[in-house]
């Protein structure tokens, strides 16, 4: 929560934008997802079903047309009849019946719209001449299983399948019996077709199946598809799959969906299997498919949403920084949106009205303040010059009634070069160098007035000299040196030094005088105003009312040891050498 409202609004904007589509996109995906995942697998279960009830469907209808051609083949020639005949006929007349029995099976054989072939095996082997082709002995086949099987259990059709020459075949066998003592069987008719034909058939049924399988009712695979040899287990498996009832099953490692179909009192089904991992993969290359779209989507809903929302964001960034740099004291109005918000460009220009008002207030408090710095700085003025003024005057006037013409002449002129620096420049800021002129034409009247007591040193860097303070500085701290310091000793002769640093943004000036010092109490009662001397106070004063109220004047001293004040200026520097601040 800290980090969130730490947050810019653009970008609390963008991701509010960001979070929208993709909850709108995620929603779709899952549910698109869903929807195609369940409608693809019951597609593919319904697809299988379909598949297996058309290949079953088609494999009954071609082993029902095997039934209806063996029958055909059985009561439609006299095959019965030929071969229930005693065994008194000639071998003339047998001969005959075997040539009316060829003709009568190829002329079905001719008549069938499926591949197939008939082979008849008398029970008689002494009664026709054999080819082995349509009509052979029964020596071929009494030692076969599925004989043995229709020894024991006798049906009227008899399913199975054999190898010949690598080929498979489906066989279905037909019992005859005697036409005078139906219980005697006389001979078996056989049908066999070629189990690849099989393949067609379900070739032709299936939907994009990995197998399709036929089983008979012992569950023996009669033909795959795939011709993929499947083990016991999985033989079991598909077995046991319920018909019409799609399921998954797991055959030998690998899953897949399974469709079984038969037909009722049915002897065969038909097994249709896909792999889950070509169900799966198909959806996996449409989440793929639809992750593009989506993020083709995501990527210009963003466009878009940058585009309309890029101009608000940007106002609002322009309001911020106008607010930003408003407390800097530097105000700047906005362009209102075009086609904006009301609500925006309400706050706009409730903020240009703001700066507009504000504006107009700091011109109108900076020129009252100006005007109030004048008129201190003047009467400030007015304190300082009358005093010394009238000092001097008083010496010039004494020195001549003594009738000593140099000294008034000295004093005049130091007098009117001290008053030319006071009066001529009229900035409030002047260079050090003219505020150090100006005590050394201060202390040269004073040291006329009271026989060179004072002697004046200069300690400051050529580079410092061009720093400005408010004029008529250090005049006021000089003068408090001369009078309530080195004058108030017992031997009033003393030394003012002025020294100078710079500091971080700061300029200080320390003016020490070895004189008499100054107590606490007396400090305190000069910044009280307590005292007539007003110099310092002043001095103080306007050091505040021009660089601050950081700045101003602070007093170290030890009685009867020296006395240094110490002026906190800012470090304004003049850097035309040829003009004052």
């Amino acid at each position: 929560m800290r980090s969130n409202k730490k947050t810019s609004i653009k970008h609390k904007l963008y991701m509010s934008q960001i979070a929208l589509t993709a909850v709108v996109l995620i929603s779709v995906f899952a549910i698109f997802i869903t929807y195609f995942t369940v409608k693809t697998v019951n597609t593919t279960k319904t697809n299988m079903q379909h598949s297996s009830d058309i290949s079953v469907s088609n494999l009954l209808n071609y082993i029902d047309l095997m039934e209806n051609y063996v029958l055909s083949a059985s009561y439609s020639t006299d095959i019965a009849t030929v071969l229930s005949e005693d065994s008194n006929r000639t071998i003339f007349d047998m001969q005959g019946n075997y040539i009316k029995i060829s003709q009568s099976l190829n002329m079905i054989l001719m008549s069938c719209n499926i591949p197939v072939s008939f082979t008849l095996y008398p029970v008689r082997d002494d009664i026709v001449v054999y080819d082995n082709l349509k009509i052979a002995p029964i020596s071929n086949i009494n030692t076969q299983s599925w004989f043995e099987s229709l020894q024991v259990n006798p049906n009227k059709f008899f399913y199975y399948t054999e190898t010949e020459d690598d080929d498979r075949y489906f066989c279905i066998v037909n019992t005859l019996y005697n036409s005078y003592n139906l219980s005697e069987a006389v001979g078996y008719l056989k049908i066999s077709t070629d189990i690849s034909n099989f393949a067609e058939i379900l070739q032709n049924s299936v939907m994009e199946n990995d197998d399709s399988i036929f089983l008979n009712e012992n569950g023996e695979i009669i033909f795959s598809l795939s011709g993929k040899e499947y083990s016991e287990d999985a033989i079991r498996a598909i077995c046991d799959i319920s018909p019409n009832e799609p399921s998954i099953v797991k055959l030998d490692k690998d899953g897949f969906f399974a469709s079984k179909s038969t037909k009722t009192n049915s002897r065969y089904s038909v097994v249709v299997l896909r792999s889950t991992d070509n169900i799966y993969k198909s959806i996996y290359f449409m989440c793929l498919i639809l992750i593009g779209i989506l993020l083709l989507i995501s990527a210009v809903s963003l466009i878009v949403a940058h585009r309309i929302s890029g101009p608000i964001i940007k106002t609002l960034d322009e309001l911020i920084i106008a607010m930003k740099m408003s407390d800097l004291g530097e105000f700047k109005m906005i362009e209102p949106l075009e086609n904006g918000s009301d609500e925006l460009d309400d706050a706009v220009n409730t903020y240009n009205n703001m700066v507009k008002s504000i504006t107009e207030l700091v011109k109108y408090n900076n020129s009252y303040a100006e005007t109030i710095k004048k008129h201190e700085l003047n009467l400030l003025q007015m304190q300082i010059k009358p005093h010394f003024l009238y000092n001097t005057l008083d010496a010039i006037q004494h020195f001549a009634k003594e009738n000593k013409p140099d000294d008034v002449v000295y004093l005049i002129r130091n007098l009117s070069k001290f008053y030319r620096i006071s009066l001529h420049n009229k900035n409030d800021l002047v260079k050090l160098e003219s505020e150090i002129n100006h005590i050394k034409y201060y202390t040269a009247i004073e040291n006329l007035k009271h026989n060179n007591a004072f002697t004046l040193n200069i300690n400051i860097a050529d580079d410092l000299m061009d720093y400005c303070i408010p004029k008529i500085t250090l005049q006021p701290i000089v003068e408090n040196a001369m009078y309530h310091g080195i004058l108030e000793k017992e031997n009033p002769v003393g030394t003012i030094e002025l020294t100078a640093k710079t500091e971080g943004d700061y300029l200080y000036l320390y003016i020490t005088d070895d004189g008499a010092g100054i107590s606490e109490d007396r400090i305190k009662e000069v910044f009280n105003g307590e005292t007539h001397s007003i110099g310092i106070v002043n001095t103080d004063s306007r050091l505040k009312v021009f660089l601050g109220n950081e700045c101003g004047i602070t007093f170290e001293s030890k009685e009867n040891e020296y006395t240094r004040v110490i002026i906190k200026a800012k470090g304004v520097k003049l850097y035309d050498k040829n003009s004052d601040c």
